[in-house]
């Protein structure tokens, strides 16, 4: 099986956070617009809220519309907008297993283990997953 780190192309080096920077006091070299960071947020939190997460048809349609939103008017992905859904989604993953981390009778382990089995042990034991072209 390929693996997917470590490899030289990384796009950030994890001295980026082993080797904290200190900033206070110093004037910063620019800014950036993270204004489609904030809408993407946005729009995936909204979906978050309105999906029905509860049935296999809102989980395959909140799935889709995350993937809708990282593409642009056309219709094709575009990279920025691809790493701010991931940076979006990242957002949530960390604030919910940080938020149930706090919560007494939750073993987070329960979880990974129940990932594990249920999601990721099944598709490596087979890959090929049936798809339906439109009539």
């Amino acid at each position: 099986m390929a693996h997917l780190f470590g490899t030289k192309e990384n796009m950030f080096d994890f001295n980026d956070i082993n080797n904290e920077r200190n900033t206070i006091g110093k004037i910063p070299d620019g800014m950036t617009d993270e204004s489609e960071l904030a809408l993407i947020s946005q729009s995936i939190l909204n979906l978050i809220i309105n999906s029905n997460l509860h049935e296999s048809s809102g989980r395959e349609r909140f799935s889709m519309q995350v993937l809708n939103i990282a593409c642009d008017q056309d219709g094709n992905l575009d990279d920025d907008r691809v790493v701010s859904v991931i940076l979006s989604l990242i957002q949530h993953i960390t604030s919910l297993l940080k938020s149930f981390e706090e919560i007494e009778d939750i073993d987070l382990n329960n979880y990974f283990e129940y990932f594990q089995k249920t999601i990721i042990d099944p598709l490596i034991a087979d890959p090929n997953i049936p798809y339906y072209k439109e009539d």
